[in-house]
């Protein structure tokens, strides 16, 4: 478990070390700080934030690290008073997903000493009745030998288990009953459900949102071709691939070193140096 709590580029804190020092292992603590940074677009509308929803998308793509979600204008002058929570103001909170949410709250878990790791799937609690994509973390505790699904977005400490699907769940059940699930990132059918299963394959390596970055020119990088083509347009070889790893991730901790393996087929070098995880192969 000690992977999970290693630090790398997508969560480190660099310019802010100050907040390293006030941080404490408190959920309800944590939950503030992370609210008191980020607001998710949903809850932007109720509080009426002004902000580019035009170019929303490009935003999330543009803050794929803590490091430059903690850069964001708004926030300069809180973070200026150093302490924490922030004492901003929903307006000046920086408008991103669930995901930068998990992100952000896992970087100060393992600031803290403590196993975590980003997770993507479906939520049945987000919306009443429906089953909508949603990012989570899962803590482990050392003393029970086992996952807690934690919320930070929505501010829930103990996920029960049934109410959240992971990637390769959903991914099974489609391809077994055909069912639809909504689209994911911007990508509908199989194809989003694809992408899904790639991005939680992205955070059990540590690689939380790049994703973002296989998306935005700007950041110069090359969406890997089983990201890129629809299920439907993909090889043979390159479908194994996607069922192979579908099929591991329904139990990721029984098959790291296997899906480590065809990890380093799908991304860039730059991204297996990036995880870290070379570093723990059994």
């Amino acid at each position: 478990m000690d992977f999970y709590k290693s630090i790398n580029r997508y969560s480190e804190i660099k310019n802010q070390e100050w907040m390293i020092e006030q941080l404490k292992f408190d959920y309800n603590f944590l939950f503030d700080v992370v609210k008191s940074i980020l607001i998710h677009p949903i809850d932007a509308k109720t509080e009426k934030v002004k902000y580019d929803r035009k170019n929303r998308g490009i935003f999330h793509c543009e803050n794929s690290t803590v490091e430059t979600m903690l850069s964001y204008p708004r926030l300069e002058k809180y973070l200026a008073e150093r302490k924490l929570p922030l004492k901003t103001i929903p307006n000046d909170r920086a408008v991103l997903s669930c995901d930068h949410h998990a992100l952000l709250f896992a970087s100060l878990v393992r600031y803290l000493g403590n196993s975590i790791r980003v997770r993507t799937g479906y939520s049945k609690y987000v919306v009443d009745g429906l089953t909508v994509p949603h990012w989570v973390t899962e803590v482990f505790d050392v003393d029970e030998c086992k996952w807690y699904i934690v919320d930070p977005e929505r501010q829930y400490k103990n996920v029960e288990r049934n109410s959240f699907l992971f990637a390769a769940e959903v991914w099974k059940e489609h391809m077994e009953t055909g069912r639809a699930y909504s689209s994911y990132s911007g990508f509908s059918g199989r194809h989003g459900l694809k992408y899904a299963l790639l991005c939680d394959l992205n955070c059990i390596f540590k690689n939380e949102l790049l994703s973002y970055e296989w998306r935005l020119k700007a950041h110069n990088r090359k969406k890997p071709v089983v990201a890129a083509t629809s299920y439907e347009r993909l090889s043979d070889v390159d479908k194994e691939t996607i069922n192979l790893i579908a099929k591991m991730m329904l139990n990721p901790d029984e098959y790291m070193n296997e899906l480590w393996e065809l990890y380093r087929k799908v991304v860039e070098d730059q991204d297996i140096q990036v995880s870290g995880y070379a570093e723990y192969v059994i």
